[in-house]
């Protein structure tokens, strides 16, 4: 019994989060058109592209990588006749050098907070993969119900500086303002 609960503690953490691949597409497929929908698109710009960084664990390299490929097979390098392109970045080597329009994040139990604080401080866009985390004070998520739902957290709006089309406000659900955010909101 010590032996299969030592090995569950060591094998378990090399593989990673389990993703769904339904919901990895359709975040590749959503998230970079949810910029556009930005008043002014051209302000996310980083040296004329838009940049979309996805935020990772070490163990989650696989996946990002292959939210990265998704999205590049989607966009072909380009986005509404923006240059487009995709950078990895894990949770370790985060921080204010990062040139970015927007930020997905990808699970982590210890750092999960960081790229929203990054994205506000910078007003970046910024996504995150479970909906669960907008309380972190992320604008986006994405969750599969009947339907595809993009989650919106507009209390967090005011924050990020980053005013979009009456379009956007249309196509998502509110995330739901009553529950208290861990984000500090002064």
């Amino acid at each position: 019994m010590r032996i299969w609960l030592v090995s569950m503690l060591i094998v378990v953490p090399l593989f990673g989060f389990s993703y769904s691949p339904l919901m990895l597409k359709a975040q590749a497929s959503i998230f970079p058109k949810l910029l556009l929908l930005a008043k002014e698109p051209e302000k996310l710009l980083v040296q004329g592209s838009i940049v979309f960084a996805i935020v990772h664990e070490a163990e989650d390299t696989l996946t990002a990588s292959r939210l990265k490929s998704l999205m590049e097979q989607q966009y072909k390098g380009r986005i509404e006749g923006y240059p487009f392109k995709v950078i990895l970045i894990q949770y370790s080597k985060l921080n204010e050098t990062v040139e970015a329009s927007a930020v997905m994040a990808l699970h982590s139990e210890k750092h999960i907070d960081e790229p929203a604080k990054l994205a506000v401080k910078k007003q970046i866009v910024s996504f995150v993969e479970d909906a669960a985390y907008l309380n972190e004070g992320y604008l986006f998520s994405l969750n599969l119900e009947r339907s595809t739902v993009i989650y919106m957290n507009k209390p967090m709006l005011p924050y990020y500086g980053i005013e979009f089309s009456d379009t956007l406000y249309h196509v998502v659900r509110f995330f739901d303002d009553n529950k208290e955010s861990a984000f500090p909101l002064h």
